[in-house]
């Protein structure tokens, strides 16, 4: 504090606060530090109160990292997200504990890890070494944010991972076939050997339709019921409904095209 040199210099679990706002990065300034007289660990003022950093540097080998292109939506495992919607993180020093799915709110800590986006903590679904589901906030507006993978047991953050956020980025749950995972009325599974009958009511269920209305949507929390909350009015289509076909046979003309809902 007295020369301004630098003497040592390690990365943090929590780094210096920034987030993005539209078009503009708001960041802080520095914060109230005191090292101890061995001169290993720092204490400092951060945003979640007080933390404790070792100051011997962690070997890259030893920090979490995530993979190339390691950060892409659970359901379609394309780099497409929107509010509200869930994704997955494959690398490795990730969780040292396996944490999976809770019946109460989703945690923001599980396994010894904690993953920001844009400094925010988000939910967990899922915790592992080398594979993180969590959930991006509803109230997350479009944009492109960091994401950074913090491991409180490693005392090491991973390098900062780009990730953007558009209003919408539908994507359909499928069983262990890759196919459009619909359901009866009773709960079960359409499948070859119980399918679906003409006009029968289904159930299919997406991730990514946006912003929600009427009851509020909490990051973490069960989905409320009354007031429901709904997204937007979608379409869902069998087939692809800008294909057409047209064919000539002994019964006349027939055209064919995808199938709106």
């Amino acid at each position: 504090m007295n020369t301004g040199a630098i003497t040592r210099s390690v990365t943090a679990l929590e780094g210096p606060l920034a987030q993005v706002n539209g078009n503009q990065t708001q960041r802080v300034t520095g914060r109230s530090m005191s090292i101890d007289a061995a001169g290993t660990t720092a204490y400092a003022l951060t945003t979640s109160g007080l933390s404790i950093i070792p100051a011997d540097a962690v070997l890259p080998a030893e920090r979490p990292i995530v993979n190339p292109n390691g950060v892409v939506n659970m359901v379609s495992y394309l780099p497409t997200f929107a509010p509200g919607s869930l994704g997955t993180i494959f690398g490795r020093n990730m969780a040292t504990d396996t944490g999976g799915p809770v019946n109460t709110a989703l945690p923001t800590v599980a396994g010894g890890v904690c993953v920001t986006l844009n400094n925010q903590p988000l939910p967990l679904v899922l915790t592992s070494d080398r594979q993180i589901n969590f959930q991006v906030p509803p109230t997350l507006a479009a944009g492109r944010y960091p994401l950074v993978v913090r491991s409180l047991t490693r005392l090491a953050a991973s390098t900062a991972f780009q990730v953007t956020v558009t209003k919408v980025a539908p994507a359909v749950f499928t069983d262990d076939k890759g196919l459009a995972a619909l359901y009866h009325a009773n709960g079960k599974l359409v499948t070859k050997d119980n399918p679906a009958q003409r006009d029968e009511p289904l159930s299919l269920y997406a991730t990514g339709l946006g912003v929600t209305k009427g009851g509020a949507v909490v990051a973490g929390q069960p989905a409320p019921s009354s007031p429901l909350a709904v997204t937007d009015k979608v379409q869902v289509y069998f087939g692809n409904p800008c294909f057409q076909t047209v064919r000539d046979d002994y019964f006349g003309r027939i055209e064919g095209k995808g199938i709106g809902i």
